[in-house]
């Protein structure tokens, strides 16, 4: 499905409530318009992004427009570094089960241990 597609859906269909994207494993640069299209689902309660190319700015789209959000996966998201984001971990504090991709020293010590 094309990222015109996936927003058409959201907009025809705004309460969905557990979303699963993959990217298909090939890595592309952050998709502000999907960001956008899953800001928009009020409702929604579930998300996964599989390698998909994810900002900051735009995770915090996503968590901001969905205030019923209770699990969050993005751990296979490349483009995040929410280490250095207060404001970011904040807001995701509310959700229940948060998978966030692995931080610069948990790369180090897996690396080097």
């Amino acid at each position: 499905m094309s990222i015109e597609g996936f927003a058409e859906l959201t907009r025809k269909c705004p309460l969905l409530e557990d979303i699963v994207l993959s990217g298909g494993g090939h890595r592309r640069p952050p998709l502000p318009l999907l960001a956008l299209a899953v800001a928009e689902l009020r409702h929604l309660r579930r998300l996964t992004l599989q390698g998909i190319g994810v900002s900051n700015d735009e995770l915090t789209a996503i968590v901001y427009g969905c205030p019923r959000l209770e699990l969050l996966d993005v751990c296979s998201c490349w483009d995040l570094c929410v280490d250095d984001d207060a404001q970011l971990l904040a807001k995701c504090a509310r959700i229940r089960t948060l998978k966030l991709p692995p931080s610069e020293e948990d790369d180090y010590y897996y690396y080097y241990n």
